[in-house]
């Protein structure tokens, strides 16, 4: 048997695939972010179950309504601040209005299931409510 085919039936060792390293700043960034987000959308679960009361404030298409108005809002008033955060927007020259016919009925369905979530807050605790949102995920 020839030299050269004696080395080819020797086992290669394998390339290790080694993991990137991820710089420990943005590890602990993506954990703050995370946490804050988490206690943000605690407060505003409970915030909203305090507010949907009987004899507070039951009116969940009103909250749902300025819920939406104040989001539309700001997320407008930070395209217009800094546009580059919107890479995707261009895109979207010349096709605003195939980009509304997706936009549109994913924003009334969201608006349908905010009501629907905030009306539940009525009639359920808070706790069963989660564990439904996350049964539906």
């Amino acid at each position: 048997m020839p030299a050269d085919k004696c080395t080819d039936m020797q086992p290669k060792q394998e390339e290790e695939n080694v993991a990137p390293s991820i710089p420990i700043a943005a590890v602990v960034k993506a954990v703050v972010l995370c946490c804050a987000y988490i206690a943000v959308s605690s407060a505003l679960i409970r915030f909203n179950k305090f507010l949907m009361h009987a004899d507070r404030f039951p009116f969940s298409m009103a909250l749902t309504s300025m819920h939406m108005l104040v989001s539309f809002s700001l997320c407008l008033l930070f395209y217009m601040v800094r546009p580059s955060a919107f890479p995707g927007m261009a895109n979207t020259e010349g096709k605003k209005v195939l980009v509304l016919t997706w936009f549109v009925p994913i924003g009334v369905l969201f608006a349908i299931a905010l009501y629907a979530s905030n009306q539940a807050y009525l009639y359920c605790a808070v706790t069963f409510l989660q564990f439904m949102k996350e049964g539906n995920m």
